[in-house]
């Protein structure tokens, strides 16, 4: 996933280099048409997944964000929101009153160091609201053997 501005332009200078490879090894075709093929096939892969990240990127620029499904999207859902609400890293630190390099270091990171607590801040600042459901299951092994529902 692109997480900056940075990263937004070396994916396009990248796809600008795949574009140029494709070009040339059309203008250039091998002698043999499978390794040809092979190719023009490793590019093109390449550049779909280029241009995918590219496509999801501005379409988040464009305030384009949808609902994340379960607490392990919660990451990501916080950097999509804070590129969707068009803040750089910076200013979302400054929002939360802590360095830049500490929303650097939490997105590099997919923020695999960082608590419910602090995600919950970050969330909070960029306006994303939370919804979190707890439910025993007790069909799951390990699960509260004793456990009941509760009477209503």
């Amino acid at each position: 996933m692109i997480r900056n501005e940075r990263q937004h332009r070396a994916s396009q200078a990248h796809r600008e280099r795949l574009l140029a490879t494709r070009q040339g090894y059309e203008a250039a075709p091998q002698a043999d048409p499978l390794a040809q093929a092979a190719l023009l096939s490793s590019v093109d892969w390449l550049l779909g997944d280029v241009e995918a990240e590219l496509a999801e990127y501005e379409a988040l620029r464009a305030g384009a964000i949808s609902e994340a499904g379960g607490l392990g999207a919660l990451p990501d859902l916080v950097v999509k929101a804070r590129i969707a609400e068009g803040l750089t890293q910076r200013q979302l630190a400054e929002r939360l009153g802590v360095a830049e390099e500490a929303v650097q270091r939490d997105e590099a990171g997919g923020y695999a160091r960082a608590g419910l607590d602090r995600l919950a801040r970050v969330a909070e600042a960029l306006g994303v609201r939370l919804r979190l459901t707890g439910v025993l299951d007790p069909g799951v092994q390990g699960a509260a053997p004793h456990a009941r529902p509760l009477a209503r």
